[in-house]
Protein backbone atom coordinates (compact mmCIF):
# COMPACT_ATOMS: atom_id res chain seq x y z
CA UNK A 1 0.00 0.00 0.00
CA UNK A 2 1.11 3.22 -0.54
CA UNK A 3 0.77 6.66 0.77
CA UNK A 4 -1.72 8.20 -1.66
CA UNK A 5 -4.06 4.67 -0.94
CA UNK A 6 -3.14 4.87 2.51
CA UNK A 7 -4.83 8.55 2.73
CA UNK A 8 -8.00 8.02 0.47
CA UNK A 9 -9.27 4.84 2.54
CA UNK A 10 -9.16 7.48 5.87
CA UNK A 11 -6.69 5.08 7.44
CA UNK A 12 -4.46 8.22 8.91
CA UNK A 13 -7.69 9.38 10.71
CA UNK A 14 -6.66 7.05 13.50
CA UNK A 15 -3.22 8.92 14.11
CA UNK A 16 -4.45 9.29 17.50
CA UNK A 17 -8.11 9.14 16.91
CA UNK A 18 -9.18 7.69 20.35
CA UNK A 19 -6.31 8.74 22.21
CA UNK A 20 -8.66 10.88 24.76
CA UNK A 21 -8.04 10.93 28.47
CA UNK A 22 -9.17 8.60 30.79
CA UNK A 23 -12.87 8.35 31.22
CA UNK A 24 -13.49 9.78 27.67
CA UNK A 25 -15.08 6.59 25.95
CA UNK A 26 -17.41 6.39 29.12
CA UNK A 27 -18.39 10.03 28.13
CA UNK A 28 -18.56 9.55 24.34
CA UNK A 29 -20.72 6.50 24.64
CA UNK A 30 -23.36 8.30 26.95
CA UNK A 31 -23.38 11.03 24.51
CA UNK A 32 -24.47 8.85 21.12
CA UNK A 33 -27.12 7.43 23.48
CA UNK A 34 -28.40 11.32 24.02
CA UNK A 35 -27.60 11.72 27.45
CA UNK A 36 -24.53 13.85 27.01
CA UNK A 37 -22.21 14.45 30.25
CA UNK A 38 -22.34 18.22 32.30
CA UNK A 39 -20.60 20.50 30.32
CA UNK A 40 -20.94 18.54 26.75
CA UNK A 41 -23.15 19.65 24.27
CA UNK A 42 -24.12 16.94 21.77
CA UNK A 43 -24.52 18.87 18.55
CA UNK A 44 -27.41 16.55 17.65
CA UNK A 45 -29.42 18.26 20.23
CA UNK A 46 -28.84 21.52 18.83
CA UNK A 47 -30.48 20.22 15.27
CA UNK A 48 -27.33 18.44 13.81
CA UNK A 49 -28.34 15.94 11.59
CA UNK A 50 -24.73 14.21 10.21
CA UNK A 51 -26.47 12.27 7.55
CA UNK A 52 -23.58 14.02 5.14
CA UNK A 53 -26.61 16.54 3.28
CA UNK A 54 -28.42 18.30 5.25
CA UNK A 55 -26.63 21.95 6.13
CA UNK A 56 -25.56 21.52 9.65
CA UNK A 57 -23.43 24.95 10.13
CA UNK A 58 -26.59 26.74 12.56
CA UNK A 59 -26.53 23.74 14.56
CA UNK A 60 -23.20 23.76 15.02
CA UNK A 61 -22.78 27.22 15.95
CA UNK A 62 -26.06 27.05 18.38
CA UNK A 63 -24.25 23.99 20.28
CA UNK A 64 -20.60 26.47 20.29
CA UNK A 65 -22.63 29.34 21.31
CA UNK A 66 -24.21 27.21 24.55
CA UNK A 67 -21.15 26.14 25.21
CA UNK A 68 -19.59 29.75 25.34
CA UNK A 69 -22.82 30.80 27.19
CA UNK A 70 -22.13 28.04 30.38
CA UNK A 71 -18.28 29.48 30.61
CA UNK A 72 -16.75 26.76 28.47
CA UNK A 73 -17.47 23.23 27.28
CA UNK A 74 -17.52 20.42 24.76
CA UNK A 75 -18.99 20.73 21.79
CA UNK A 76 -19.26 16.63 20.85
CA UNK A 77 -19.80 15.45 17.25
CA UNK A 78 -20.71 11.87 17.05
CA UNK A 79 -19.67 9.76 14.72
CA UNK A 80 -21.57 11.20 11.15
CA UNK A 81 -21.17 14.03 7.92
CA UNK A 82 -21.50 17.13 9.20
CA UNK A 83 -22.13 19.50 6.14
CA UNK A 84 -20.99 22.97 7.00
CA UNK A 85 -19.85 26.52 5.93
CA UNK A 86 -17.55 28.53 8.19
CA UNK A 87 -18.14 28.09 12.02
CA UNK A 88 -16.03 30.20 14.64
CA UNK A 89 -14.58 28.48 17.26
CA UNK A 90 -14.32 31.04 20.69
CA UNK A 91 -11.49 30.45 23.28
CA UNK A 92 -12.18 28.02 26.13
CA UNK A 93 -14.58 25.96 23.55
CA UNK A 94 -13.29 21.80 22.67
CA UNK A 95 -14.28 20.43 19.33
CA UNK A 96 -14.60 16.81 20.18
CA UNK A 97 -15.23 13.87 17.58
CA UNK A 98 -15.08 10.24 17.57
CA UNK A 99 -11.66 10.58 15.29
CA UNK A 100 -12.47 8.95 11.63
CA UNK A 101 -15.96 8.74 12.38
CA UNK A 102 -16.27 12.14 12.81
CA UNK A 103 -16.33 13.91 9.59
CA UNK A 104 -16.98 17.63 8.91
CA UNK A 105 -17.45 18.42 5.39
CA UNK A 106 -16.96 22.60 4.14
CA UNK A 107 -20.18 23.13 2.26
CA UNK A 108 -20.34 23.18 -1.76
CA UNK A 109 -19.45 26.56 -2.67
CA UNK A 110 -18.91 27.80 0.46
CA UNK A 111 -15.60 29.28 -0.65
CA UNK A 112 -14.15 30.33 2.62
CA UNK A 113 -13.00 28.59 5.51
CA UNK A 114 -14.36 25.88 7.47
CA UNK A 115 -13.41 26.75 10.91
CA UNK A 116 -12.35 30.19 12.47
CA UNK A 117 -11.86 32.45 15.50
CA UNK A 118 -12.80 35.90 16.36
CA UNK A 119 -10.39 38.63 15.02
CA UNK A 120 -9.37 41.77 16.70
CA UNK A 121 -8.91 40.07 19.95
CA UNK A 122 -6.85 37.52 21.47
CA UNK A 123 -8.33 34.10 21.93
CA UNK A 124 -6.94 31.47 24.74
CA UNK A 125 -7.18 27.87 24.88
CA UNK A 126 -9.38 26.53 21.95
CA UNK A 127 -8.82 22.80 21.22
CA UNK A 128 -10.12 20.90 18.53
CA UNK A 129 -9.72 16.77 18.65
CA UNK A 130 -10.36 13.59 16.68
CA UNK A 131 -12.39 15.08 14.24
CA UNK A 132 -12.07 15.16 10.66
CA UNK A 133 -11.92 18.02 8.46
CA UNK A 134 -12.68 17.90 4.72
CA UNK A 135 -12.62 20.65 2.35
CA UNK A 136 -14.55 19.53 -0.72
CA UNK A 137 -11.95 20.66 -2.93
CA UNK A 138 -13.84 20.06 -6.05
CA UNK A 139 -17.09 22.10 -5.17
CA UNK A 140 -14.69 24.43 -3.47
CA UNK A 141 -12.58 27.21 -4.81
CA UNK A 142 -11.29 28.82 -1.64
CA UNK A 143 -10.65 28.38 2.13
CA UNK A 144 -8.41 26.61 4.94
CA UNK A 145 -9.36 24.12 7.28
CA UNK A 146 -8.66 25.69 10.37
CA UNK A 147 -7.76 30.01 10.03
CA UNK A 148 -6.90 30.56 13.24
CA UNK A 149 -6.24 34.57 14.43
CA UNK A 150 -4.40 35.43 17.66
CA UNK A 151 -4.89 31.58 18.90
CA UNK A 152 -3.33 31.29 21.88
CA UNK A 153 -2.38 27.94 23.05
CA UNK A 154 -4.86 26.59 20.87
CA UNK A 155 -4.51 22.80 20.44
CA UNK A 156 -4.88 20.82 17.36
CA UNK A 157 -5.12 16.78 18.42
CA UNK A 158 -5.81 13.76 16.42
CA UNK A 159 -6.94 15.72 13.47
CA UNK A 160 -7.50 14.60 9.83
CA UNK A 161 -7.24 17.85 7.72
CA UNK A 162 -7.65 16.89 3.62
CA UNK A 163 -8.50 18.12 0.12
CA UNK A 164 -9.05 22.45 1.26
CA UNK A 165 -8.52 24.80 -1.74
CA UNK A 166 -6.26 27.14 0.81
CA UNK A 167 -4.28 25.90 3.75
CA UNK A 168 -4.72 22.72 6.17
CA UNK A 169 -3.95 24.95 8.64
CA UNK A 170 -3.17 28.54 8.93
CA UNK A 171 -2.14 30.87 12.05
CA UNK A 172 -2.00 34.42 11.93
CA UNK A 173 -2.52 37.89 13.76
CA UNK A 174 -1.52 41.28 13.99
CA UNK A 175 1.32 43.12 16.32
CA UNK A 176 -1.56 43.72 18.70
CA UNK A 177 -3.06 40.13 18.99
CA UNK A 178 -0.62 37.01 18.39
CA UNK A 179 -0.63 33.69 18.10
CA UNK A 180 1.47 32.13 20.56
CA UNK A 181 2.04 28.74 21.39
CA UNK A 182 -0.09 26.86 19.65
CA UNK A 183 0.57 22.80 19.50
CA UNK A 184 -0.31 20.67 16.87
CA UNK A 185 -0.14 16.92 17.59
CA UNK A 186 -0.72 13.88 16.39
CA UNK A 187 -2.06 15.26 12.98
CA UNK A 188 -2.53 14.11 9.19
CA UNK A 189 -2.80 17.01 6.68
CA UNK A 190 -3.84 16.11 2.90
CA UNK A 191 -4.28 17.19 -0.59
CA UNK A 192 -4.29 20.80 0.18
CA UNK A 193 -3.91 23.76 -2.43
CA UNK A 194 -2.25 25.82 -0.56
CA UNK A 195 0.22 24.87 2.46
CA UNK A 196 -0.34 21.76 5.24
CA UNK A 197 0.59 24.50 7.84
CA UNK A 198 1.29 28.18 7.28
CA UNK A 199 2.49 30.25 9.57
CA UNK A 200 2.59 34.19 9.38
CA UNK A 201 5.39 36.65 11.39
CA UNK A 202 3.01 37.00 14.00
CA UNK A 203 2.97 33.36 14.98
CA UNK A 204 5.55 31.90 17.51
CA UNK A 205 6.92 29.39 20.14
CA UNK A 206 4.64 26.63 18.06
CA UNK A 207 4.58 23.14 19.02
CA UNK A 208 4.13 20.19 15.97
CA UNK A 209 4.63 17.03 16.61
CA UNK A 210 3.82 13.79 15.25
CA UNK A 211 2.71 15.08 11.72
CA UNK A 212 2.22 13.05 8.33
CA UNK A 213 1.90 16.23 5.55
CA UNK A 214 1.83 15.10 2.32
CA UNK A 215 0.30 16.68 -1.53
CA UNK A 216 0.49 20.03 -0.47
CA UNK A 217 2.00 23.12 -2.02
CA UNK A 218 4.62 23.75 0.67
CA UNK A 219 4.29 20.58 4.10
CA UNK A 220 5.48 23.63 6.82
CA UNK A 221 6.37 27.52 7.12
CA UNK A 222 8.63 27.16 9.68
CA UNK A 223 7.64 29.78 12.80
CA UNK A 224 10.06 31.40 15.18
CA UNK A 225 11.00 30.01 18.13
CA UNK A 226 9.12 26.88 17.22
CA UNK A 227 10.09 23.39 17.56
CA UNK A 228 9.25 20.82 15.59
CA UNK A 229 9.67 16.59 16.24
CA UNK A 230 8.71 13.23 14.12
CA UNK A 231 7.51 14.92 11.59
CA UNK A 232 7.18 13.52 7.62
CA UNK A 233 6.61 15.75 5.04
CA UNK A 234 6.19 14.01 1.36
CA UNK A 235 5.27 14.83 -2.11
CA UNK A 236 4.81 18.77 -1.95
CA UNK A 237 6.22 20.96 -3.72
CA UNK A 238 8.73 22.32 -1.29
CA UNK A 239 8.89 20.72 2.29
CA UNK A 240 9.88 22.72 4.85
CA UNK A 241 9.85 26.19 4.19
CA UNK A 242 11.61 28.89 6.36
CA UNK A 243 11.44 32.48 5.54
CA UNK A 244 12.78 34.92 8.32
CA UNK A 245 12.48 32.34 11.13
CA UNK A 246 14.61 32.22 14.18
CA UNK A 247 15.11 30.71 17.45
CA UNK A 248 13.44 27.45 15.57
CA UNK A 249 14.65 23.83 16.85
CA UNK A 250 13.78 20.81 14.27
CA UNK A 251 14.61 17.25 15.60
CA UNK A 252 13.53 13.84 13.35
CA UNK A 253 12.04 16.02 10.92
CA UNK A 254 11.98 14.22 7.26
CA UNK A 255 11.17 15.03 4.03
CA UNK A 256 10.71 13.10 0.59
CA UNK A 257 10.18 13.07 -2.96
CA UNK A 258 8.99 17.08 -3.11
CA UNK A 259 9.11 18.72 -5.54
CA UNK A 260 11.87 20.88 -5.68
CA UNK A 261 14.14 21.54 -2.26
CA UNK A 262 13.45 19.26 0.43
CA UNK A 263 14.33 22.26 3.51
CA UNK A 264 14.67 25.69 2.57
CA UNK A 265 15.84 28.26 4.62
CA UNK A 266 15.61 32.16 3.10
CA UNK A 267 17.00 34.77 5.91
CA UNK A 268 17.15 32.39 9.06
CA UNK A 269 18.88 32.74 12.38
CA UNK A 270 19.92 30.31 15.01
CA UNK A 271 18.43 27.49 13.60
CA UNK A 272 19.00 24.18 15.32
CA UNK A 273 18.60 20.67 13.06
CA UNK A 274 18.84 17.16 14.45
CA UNK A 275 18.90 13.96 13.13
CA UNK A 276 16.67 15.76 10.03
CA UNK A 277 16.32 13.31 6.65
CA UNK A 278 15.68 14.37 2.63
CA UNK A 279 15.51 12.12 0.43
CA UNK A 280 14.72 12.12 -3.51
CA UNK A 281 13.44 15.37 -3.91
CA UNK A 282 14.11 17.76 -6.45
CA UNK A 283 11.51 15.40 -8.43
CA UNK A 284 11.24 18.52 -11.11
CA UNK A 285 14.73 17.74 -12.24
CA UNK A 286 15.69 21.02 -11.55
CA UNK A 287 17.77 22.72 -8.90
CA UNK A 288 16.71 21.64 -5.78
CA UNK A 289 18.47 20.32 -3.43
CA UNK A 290 17.88 18.71 0.39
CA UNK A 291 18.85 21.11 2.65
CA UNK A 292 19.28 24.50 0.91
CA UNK A 293 20.52 28.08 2.44
CA UNK A 294 19.68 31.43 1.18
CA UNK A 295 20.11 34.83 2.68
CA UNK A 296 20.13 38.70 1.16
CA UNK A 297 22.27 41.27 2.52
CA UNK A 298 19.06 42.69 4.14
CA UNK A 299 18.22 39.03 5.61
CA UNK A 300 20.95 37.05 5.75
CA UNK A 301 20.76 33.35 5.96
CA UNK A 302 23.20 32.93 9.92
CA UNK A 303 24.39 30.55 12.25
CA UNK A 304 22.83 27.50 11.60
CA UNK A 305 23.40 23.93 13.28
CA UNK A 306 22.94 20.80 11.28
CA UNK A 307 23.68 18.10 13.09
CA UNK A 308 23.53 13.96 12.50
CA UNK A 309 21.45 14.99 9.59
CA UNK A 310 21.12 12.59 6.07
CA UNK A 311 20.23 13.89 2.76
CA UNK A 312 20.33 11.99 0.08
CA UNK A 313 19.89 7.81 -0.89
CA UNK A 314 22.72 6.14 -2.91
CA UNK A 315 21.65 3.74 -5.40
CA UNK A 316 17.25 5.56 -5.38
CA UNK A 317 16.29 5.58 -8.95
CA UNK A 318 14.03 8.38 -7.37
CA UNK A 319 17.34 10.55 -6.10
CA UNK A 320 17.11 13.45 -7.81
CA UNK A 321 18.45 16.06 -5.59
CA UNK A 322 20.84 18.29 -6.75
CA UNK A 323 23.19 18.69 -3.49
CA UNK A 324 22.83 17.35 0.02
CA UNK A 325 23.55 20.82 1.71
CA UNK A 326 24.35 24.00 0.04
CA UNK A 327 24.36 27.94 0.13
CA UNK A 328 23.57 28.09 -3.21
CA UNK A 329 26.51 30.65 -3.58
CA UNK A 330 25.03 32.98 -1.83
CA UNK A 331 27.63 35.13 0.63
CA UNK A 332 24.56 36.49 2.52
CA UNK A 333 24.54 32.43 3.93
CA UNK A 334 26.95 32.38 7.20
CA UNK A 335 27.85 30.67 9.81
CA UNK A 336 26.67 27.17 8.95
CA UNK A 337 27.90 24.39 11.28
CA UNK A 338 27.20 21.08 9.87
CA UNK A 339 28.42 17.87 11.77
CA UNK A 340 28.43 14.48 11.73
CA UNK A 341 26.43 14.41 8.66
CA UNK A 342 25.76 12.52 5.95
CA UNK A 343 25.34 13.07 1.75
CA UNK A 344 24.72 10.49 -0.36
CA UNK A 345 23.66 9.93 -3.97
CA UNK A 346 23.08 13.46 -4.56
CA UNK A 347 22.96 14.41 -8.48
CA UNK A 348 25.91 17.46 -8.37
CA UNK A 349 27.65 16.56 -5.20
CA UNK A 350 26.96 16.22 -1.23
CA UNK A 351 27.95 19.79 0.49
CA UNK A 352 28.24 23.25 -1.60
CA UNK A 353 28.90 25.67 1.11
CA UNK A 354 31.77 27.46 0.21
CA UNK A 355 30.30 31.04 0.03
CA UNK A 356 30.47 32.01 3.69
CA UNK A 357 32.57 31.19 6.65
CA UNK A 358 31.31 27.40 7.06
CA UNK A 359 32.29 24.62 9.51
CA UNK A 360 31.66 20.81 7.80
CA UNK A 361 32.74 18.57 10.74
CA UNK A 362 33.39 14.71 10.45
CA UNK A 363 31.03 14.43 7.30
CA UNK A 364 30.35 11.27 5.22
CA UNK A 365 29.79 11.89 1.34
Amino acid sequence: MDRREFVSMGAVATLAAVRSPRGLAKKAVSAVAGDPPAGWFDVRGYGAVGDGSTDDTSAISAAIDAARAAGGGVVWFAAGRYVSSTVTLHGGITMQGAGWQSIIKLKDSTDSHLIVTPTGQTNWYGVIRDLCLDGNRSKNTAGDGLHLFAATNYRIEGVKISRFAGHGIAFSGTNDFQTIAPWVVNCGIYECGGNGIDVAGTTADCKFHALDIGLCDKGVILPSAGFLSDVTIWKCNTGLYGYWAANSHLHLVRVERCRYNGFLFEGCKDVVMVECRAYENNQSGGDGSGFAFRGTAEHPCVRLNVSACVSGLTGSAYEKQKYGFTDSGSANVDYVLCQGCTALGNMSGGYSLGAGSHDVLGVNM
